[in-house]
Parts: structure tokens; sequence; C-alpha cells
């Protein structure tokens, strides 16, 4: 029988809002929406909670951030005569493509998404078909890639690419969701609480004689904790 598919779906949360808050430290914990033209193509969840939407009207935008020392933040422009930059933004999936592949170490099929914001991970080989495994590997990739490029990742894990795309958005921001039928699902949760022991143990271990005792046993390369995932039944 063929080994069941193990997909990873990493959605940056708030991407293009993220990006401008890296750049200018003066957004940081305010709300923000970004501006181009005469639109507004994206907001953070501090501007959400204020009303703000996408696509609303810039002038309407910037009347519910301010009370709130919000900021409507043009995009970049550059050239002559001024055209739109998305330089930054580039850059910046480019830096969460390099963190991805540092974590995934050349195992697993790392494909780009349709934006900037987001990948997916063919991880059944790397995974052994386990979702367990599938979503520590996801717990890792976050955690790298807020490390790594300071931003923040939501990973939904499954069977296919539409359901893990489905299931990332699910949490947001920096969510951590696993779509299993019920009886994975209780195998998922012995996995990860047996990957939980060996952290433990490997953490109280000193020394490379003690280490090496682990290294036949199937697990992921890192040991790093990580929030436990929200689960998704998807038996019925």
């Amino acid at each position: 029988t063929p080994t069941p598919r193990v997909v990873l779906h990493i959605d940056l949360d708030c991407f293009f809002c993220q990006v401008h808050e890296l750049h200018d430290a003066s957004l940081r914990g305010r709300p923000v929406a970004l501006r181009q033209h005469d639109d507004v193509i994206a907001v953070n969840y501090a501007a959400k909670a204020l009303g703000v939407v996408r696509h609303m009207a810039p002038r309407q935008a910037k009347q519910l951030l301010e009370p709130a020392n919000g900021v409507l933040v043009k995009t970049p422009e550059e050239g002559e005569p001024h055209r739109v930059s998305y330089r930054i933004y580039r850059e910046a999936s480019e830096s969460v493509e390099d963190a991805l592949k540092e974590v995934l170490g050349g195992r697993g099929a790392l494909e780009k998404g349709h934006g900037h914001d987001e990948f997916f991970v063919e991880a059944t080989t790397e995974c052994e078909g386990s979702i367990g495994l599938g979503a520590d590997l996801a717990a890792q990739l976050r955690a790298h890639v807020r490390e790594r490029c300071g931003l923040v990742a939501s990973v939904g894990v499954a069977r296919n690419k539409l359901v893990a795309k489905l299931v990332a958005s699910m949490h947001k921001p920096d969510g951590l969701t696993v779509a299993c039928t019920a009886a994975e699902m209780q195998l998922l949760q012995r996995e990860l609480a047996v990957l939980a022991k060996m952290r433990e143990v490997l953490t109280t271990c000193s020394g490379h004689a003690e280490k090496r005792r682990f290294r036949s046993t199937r697990r992921p390369r890192s040991f790093r904790s990580a929030l436990p995932p929200q689960f998704l039944d998807l038996s019925s």
C-alpha cells in the first residue's frame, strides 16, 4: 500500500504588514493597514479589530486607525514614473524560503504558493507518512521562521494540499492545525507525547554518549518544544 501523504502549508500571517513592521520598528504593536493607490490591500489583526478591512477606501481606513494610534502605510515606490515596488516583500519571502530549507536540509519538497506569503512542503517521505511527525516538523518550521526572519506564520498539516491550506487559516495568527481522522488523532496524540518525552530526556542528558543512544530511534531532527497543535477531526 502507498505511504499516506503528509502535506504542510505555511501561511505567513498578515505578511505585507509584518514586513513593514520589520522595516519600521515604530509600527510594531500598532494597528497597521497598507495602502496601494486608492485601495487598502492589507490589514494586520490590530487594525481588523478596529473594523478596517481590505479594499476599504483609504480615507475611511484612516478615520478608523488614527484614534487608536494606527497607521496607514503606503506601498514602496521606485523609479520614474513612481511605480509600486515589491522588492521588500520579495526579499522577505526569499528569506523565509531559505529558513525553511535550513530546517528541511534537502528533505521534503518545498514549493512556493501563488503569492509571496505561502509555501507548501510535501513531507510524506520525510515523515514516513506519520501525521504526528508532520505536526512536529510544522512546529520546527514555524519556530525557525520566527527566529530567523522575525515573521509569524500559521501552519496546516493534512493529507493533501487543499485541506492543508484550508486548516492553516483556522487558528490564525501563529496557529498550527492538524487535519486528521479520529483514529489518526489518537495516534497523533500518542506520537506527540512520545516526542515530548524524548525532548525531556535529551534536555537532561549531558554529553554525546547519552545522546548516541537515541540515534537509532525514529524521530525528527529537532527537539525544540512547541505549542501543542489544534486538532481537526475529519472522520465524519
